[in-house]
Order: C-alpha cells, then sequence, then structure tokens
C-alpha cells in the first residue's frame, strides 16, 4: 500500500476511537435482567462488537417483542449519552492523530453505526466535530442483516477506493470495508482470528497509524 497517495481516512468509531464497547457490555447486563437472561453469561464482549444494540437485540432476543428492543436500545442510548464522562473513553493518541491528520491534508470522514443525535451529541462532548468533513450514519452504514456494510459509503464519497484507507476494530466491519473494495487498517483489542486474517494490517495503537499514513517523521 502506497500510504502516499491515500487522500481520505475513514474512521469507525466505536473500539476505535473510543472504548464503549466495555460500558455497553455491562449495561446490556443490567437491562436484560429483568428479561431473565444473564447477557454475560451467554455472550463474550467481543460478539458485542461491530453491531448496533438495536441490531444485536434483533438477532439473539427475538424473543422479546420488537417495541421492548426498541425501548431497549433507546435506554441504552441513553444511559450512554447522559454520562459520556463514564462511559465513552477515547483511545490514548486518537484525538491527536485525528487532529494531525487533518492538519496534514488528509480529508477525514466518520463512518457509524449509530444514530444521528448520539453521535452527534459524543463528538461535540469530545470537542472533535471540526475533525470530520463528513459523518455516515446508521441509516447509510447498516444493512438490513444489521451488519456493517460500506457500499453506501462507496456510493456516496468522491473518492475512489484507492485513495481511501478504511479503520475498524471488528470483523463485520473488516468485512464490510473489504467488501466495499477498500484497504483496511484495524484494531484488534480482543484478539479476534477474524480481523488478523481479514484485515490488511493490524495495529496496535495510533501511533502506529500516524506512521503509516503520514510517515515515521510524522510520529
Amino acid at each position: 500500500m502506497d500510504y502516499s497517495k491515500i487522500k481520505c481516512v475513514i474512521f469507525d468509531f466505536d473500539g476505535v476511537i473510543a472504548d464503549t464497547d466495555t460500558s455497553r457490555y455491562a449495561i446490556m447486563q443490567d437491562l436484560l435482567l429483568p428479561y431473565g437472561f444473564d447477557f454475560q453469561k451467554q455472550f463474550k464482549i467481543e460478539q458485542l462488537v461491530g453491531k448496533s444494540t438495536s441490531a444485536f437485540l434483533k438477532q439473539y432476543y427475538s424473543q422479546i417483542p420488537e417495541d421492548e428492543r426498541k425501548k431497549l436500545a433507546l435506554n441504552r442510548q441513553t444511559m450512554y449519552v447522559d454520562d459520556l464522562n463514564k462511559y465513552c473513553k477515547t483511545y490514548h493518541g486518537a484525538v491527536d492523530t485525528l487532529r494531525k491528520l487533518k492538519v496534514s491534508g488528509k480529508d477525514l470522514r466518520l463512518a457509524t453505526a449509530n444514530d444521528k443525535w448520539v453521535v452527534d451529541k459524543v463528538l461535540i462532548h469530545l470537542q472533535i466535530s471540526d475533525c470530520f468533513s463528513k459523518i455516515y450514519y446508521k441509516d447509510v452504514t447498516e444493512n438490513e442483516q444489521g451488519n456493517k456494510d460500506y457500499s453506501n459509503v462507496k456510493n456516496a464519497i468522491e473518492y475512489a477506493q484507492n485513495q481511501c484507507v478504511v479503520v475498524e476494530d471488528s470483523p463485520v466491519g473488516v468485512a464490510g470495508a473489504k467488501r466495499a473494495g477498500y484497504y483496511c487498517m484495524a484494531f484488534n483489542h480482543f484478539n479476534i482470528q477474524e480481523i488478523s486474517q481479514s484485515a490488511d494490517v493490524v495495529i496496535q495503537s495510533f501511533a502506529d497509524l500516524k506512521s503509516l499514513i503520514l510517515g515515521m517523521e510524522n510520529r
């Protein structure tokens, strides 16, 4: 990959810019206990990664009525945005890297499986709204099966695939990026085999990302 030709970097948010999965895993346990489900006995945290809460509930808890599933997903979102200091922790070097990439002239985009009202509040809270020239929300990035899908992003973006890099952290995210023809970097926080096998490169930190995209002198 010739990183000097990259014009656009497309970031996922959850699990890439901030650790939100750890808190969501705990919240899901609390939300599902009243329904008689011991969520953390049924699922490992890595099984939640890359799926929106609504998509996860639809796939694995179809026995809960749809209107109740919608309430659960909304409750989780509300708990999240009401205490972002607790539930949304940026990874070390994330904000600095976003700003350095932008200053270098890279066009930064965000592709997230979250709803617009949630994303907008989070970006304002983290003071990084100005980093992204365009945000693709859940209505664009999530397909009918509830998986991350970059085909609509590809159709909406003005860059060719070989001018872009996607940064992901989940098997469904990496798979979606690769299906759309994108080169994909991935964090692999939970040592998921599918990520190691499918991503073009696995990165350990934002220092790695900066070194690759901007060159060693900008590390």
